[in-house]
């Protein structure tokens, strides 16, 4: 689920060796901080996780909206309503491909939806003499889905469990800072060096609602 660690206790037994080590409750919270700090060093506010079942979310105009894992399930519907409230239950929803096409139109393999693009966005205004198309900042967008990634990228595991035994000085690259995870990823040159080859990958540029 979205707020989980990126790697289980027996994962990370699998993979490490911690024969030293048997705090499960410490090695719990210690991945689930290098999670955290991960989302952040990365720009992943809501994380690589998936959402178990269906959650409904409401944007406006330029917000930027949260990953879509799967189409299953998928619901997206628009308002133009100067005020509110909106009665979402009385808006038809949109059909994919016809009333809206989810960004980009091929994701890269298991990463996910981060755009819907409706069709007919744009509005003419009757002083614009011009004709120049603006957007409607009373617009809202309200999409239900699966949020999230598909599946949590296996560089972003292993990173959570190689980062974690940095941490609880289980690694040669140990900084013993098991207190602050974020300033291990900025001080350790291993950490730092793992963090820049998934930045170059994991790092988004901003996306929203188009």
């Amino acid at each position: 689920m979205i707020g989980d660690a990126y790697a289980s206790l027996p994962e990370f037994r699998a993979s490490e060796d911690i024969s030293s080590f048997d705090d499960d409750l410490q090695l719990g919270w210690a991945l689930a901080a290098v999670s955290r700090v991960l989302d952040r060093k990365l720009n992943q506010p809501l994380g690589f996780n998936k959402d178990d079942a269906v959650t409904t979310r409401v944007y406006k105009v330029g917000d930027p909206i949260a990953p879509i894992a799967s189409i299953s399930g998928l619901i997206v519907k628009v308002s133009f309503a100067l005020a509110p409230p909106i009665i979402w239950a009385d808006i038809d929803p949109l059909t994919l491909d016809t009333d809206f096409e989810l960004l980009p139109l091929v994701p890269a393999a298991g990463c996910p939806w981060t755009e819907i693009n409706v069709f007919n966005w744009w509005r003419f205004s009757e002083w614009n003499w011009d004709h120049q198309p603006y957007m409607p900042k009373h617009y809202r967008i309200q999409v239900t889905a699966i949020h999230g990634w598909p599946a949590v990228p296996v560089a972003i595991k292993l990173a959570t469990i190689k980062l974690t035994s940095m941490l609880l000085g289980l690694s040669p690259f140990a900084s013993n800072r098991i207190d602050d995870a974020g300033t291990l990823l900025d001080v350790a040159p291993q950490a730092r060096s793992l963090l820049k080859s998934l930045h170059q990958v994991y790092n988004p540029f901003p996306v929203a609602v188009a």
